[in-house]
């Protein structure tokens, strides 16, 4: 979609019109389910941070300016509903099941964006938090610091700990590779 057709359903978001409203969640729901999942344990988690997303972005659409790309605004939206997220749950000490998990191809030779996706969702809540806020949104450990009210050590040795354990993720899956054959 052009920056005017996008800028015309916008401006239709901000007067309430359901359509273009409709239109707009349709053109974005997987960029924002995308993000969504890098803050969540499983599908249904995903689908309310991205639930949350999209209502923050219609309630809140009067704010955008049109000198910000949209598509950076609105992934600012979702990282802040995953932090929030992360934020409500972060004191249960509840033992996720990974229902969506699928045996792996032995044959396969190499790992997948999906596969990996599943390795940083095996990590305790707050590796994975850091490790996504800093690895793929590209936080400093000073606003990881302050959006997660740690400190700046904190964010630094859970970064560390949390590339660890997924090393040692690769290494378990590249083992069970070979002692399955290929």
């Amino acid at each position: 979609m052009e920056d005017k057709e996008l800028n015309i359903l916008i401006t239709k978001c901000q007067k309430q019109h359901a359509a273009s409203q409709r239109k707009l969640y349709d053109l974005y729901y997987n960029y924002g389910m995308t993000i969504a999942s890098r803050y969540s344990n499983n599908k249904q988690e995903t689908e309310e941070i991205a639930n949350d997303g999209f209502v923050k972005l219609f309630r809140g659409i009067d704010k955008y300016k049109k000198e910000i790309p949209f598509k950076a605004w609105l992934r600012t939206i979702f990282i802040s509903c995953g932090i929030d997220h992360y934020r409500k749950f972060k004191n249960q000490k509840v033992k996720y099941l990974h229902p969506q998990e699928t045996r792996r191809n032995t044959g396969a030779d190499s790992l997948d964006s999906e596969y990996l996706l599943q390795m940083i969702r095996k990590l305790s809540a707050q590796y994975r938090m850091v490790f996504v806020l800093h690895v793929m949104e590209g936080y400093t450990h000073e606003e990881i610091a302050k959006e997660l009210n740690i400190s700046r050590g904190t964010s630094k040795s859970n970064l560390s700990k949390a590339r660890n354990n997924l090393k040692n993720m690769v290494k378990q899956h590249a083992l069970e590779t070979v002692k399955y054959g290929r």
